[in-house]
């Protein structure tokens, strides 16, 4: 991937800043955006995020080197616990209504149209969505769904990993990315069974916002979110 992650650590070996460092071009974007972010929500009310210790980029990389975690940070993991609805409402709180013809001028949906790996059942759905039809959007995570949700014996929660947040997506993008962490295991050993489970979840939401949130994290390779989509024609 051109990329490595570094853990610093001091004299007694205990961690104080870690740091993401690539080499790789295209993902300069991703740790600029990531240290915006960073900067976005630093005075959050209901989670903090790491603390940004330097950003740099140069003509052959890019780093970004923010404060550790504190030990008393645990993993809260999707399997094991609810979706956080505080923390995902104040990231998204400037949610507002676009027409569908507005959404497909996003890099991210442009982007979503060169994948060759999305069902032609999904595809169709797409692209059959009237342009006027009204979209909910809003600021996104982006990857709500895997390890980077973090939580103290104080019920204080850190979120980190800031790479793929947008301040324009679909509004239930973090939602879907919550829910296929959660059920990774299904949805890897019987993906059929998994979207049955899917459906019956997100059956009462509306379903252009849910297939604009798969397509969201379908554009970012989200490989979950791909196995879901095949089985769109089910529903």
């Amino acid at each position: 991937r051109e990329r490595y992650y570094v853990h610093m650590i001091d004299t007694k070996g205990k961690k104080i800043f870690f740091g993401k460092i690539t080499s790789k071009q295209a993902d300069f974007s991703l740790l600029e955006n990531e240290k915006k972010q960073l900067e976005y929500f630093s005075d959050a009310n209901y989670f903090m995020v790491p603390k940004i210790i330097d950003f740099e980029i140069r003509n052959n990389y890019c780093s970004l080197v923010t404060k550790s975690l504190h030990g008393a940070f645990k993993l809260y993991h999707p399997d094991r616990n609810s979706f956080p609805k505080l923390i995902s409402d104040e990231i998204s709180k400037n949610k507002s209504q676009i027409f569908y013809e507005e959404v497909q001028k996003y890099q991210w949906w442009k982007k979503s149209q060169k994948r060759k790996d999305i069902a032609a059942s999904f595809r169709q759905y797409i692209n059959n969505i009237n342009n006027r039809t009204i979209v909910n959007v809003s600021k996104v995570h982006g990857d709500f769904g895997s390890e980077n949700i973090f939580v103290n014996n104080k019920n204080k929660y850190c979120i980190i990993d800031w790479e793929h947040s947008m301040g324009i997506a679909p509004h239930k993008t973090d939602i879907i990315a919550f829910w296929l962490g959660k059920n990774y295991k299904v949805i890897k050993r019987n993906s059929n069974r998994a979207f049955q489970k899917f459906k019956n979840n997100f059956q009462n939401y509306n379903q252009t916002d849910i297939a604009l949130a798969l397509l969201f994290m379908i554009s970012v390779n989200f490989d979950l979110a791909i196995k879901i989509a095949k089985h769109w024609d089910k529903k």
